[in-house]
């Protein structure tokens, strides 16, 4: 099940601006700068890039792989960024696709579907930006007015 309480615990004890500090590990802006090249998304939201790197860091296996992908990939041009496979083989990084994979599905679903999956963020899930002119984001309710149980003194008929 997600949880979604971990983002907010985050945002309300303003704790991402420090995600990682070791030089061996990616710090924030770091992360947030792998995840513009590996989605291809320039306005990436900072403080969901820091949570989302609290989750990767805490995987102790991520960190060097991180780093890795980082440094190999920061000078790569942007012609090369359309392509992710052909990317991360020319670099030689094919052996961190999973990980790649990982982090952009997070970016686009809102989630981050590790060994313990967490709700990250709804509204700024990359998969509602090519529409969000045409197409509301959806909600879990049945529309305007619905409840999740009628409340005390109003009947099924006055929905």
């Amino acid at each position: 099940m997600f949880q979604g309480v971990g983002f907010l615990t985050f945002l309300f004890h303003g704790k991402w601006a420090s995600a990682a500090t070791s030089s061996s590990s990616l710090g924030a802006d770091q992360f947030v700068e792998l995840s513009q090249i590996l989605t291809g998304h320039k306005d990436l939201s900072p403080e969901i890039g820091a949570v989302y790197l609290r989750r990767f860091v805490a995987e102790t296996a991520n960190q060097a792989a991180l780093k890795e992908l980082y440094d190999k990939l920061k000078n790569a041009p942007e012609s090369e960024h359309g392509e992710l496979p052909a990317l991360l083989e020319k670099r030689g990084l094919s052996r961190h696709g999973g990980l790649a994979h990982r982090l952009i599905s997070g970016w686009y679903l809102g989630v981050d579907t590790g060994s313990d999956p967490l709700f990250l963020t709804y509204t700024e899930a990359l998969m509602y930006r090519p529409t969000h002119n045409l197409i509301p984001i959806p909600t879990l309710c049945d529309g305007f007015g619905s409840w999740v149980s009628i409340p005390e003194g109003e009947s099924q008929e006055s929905r």
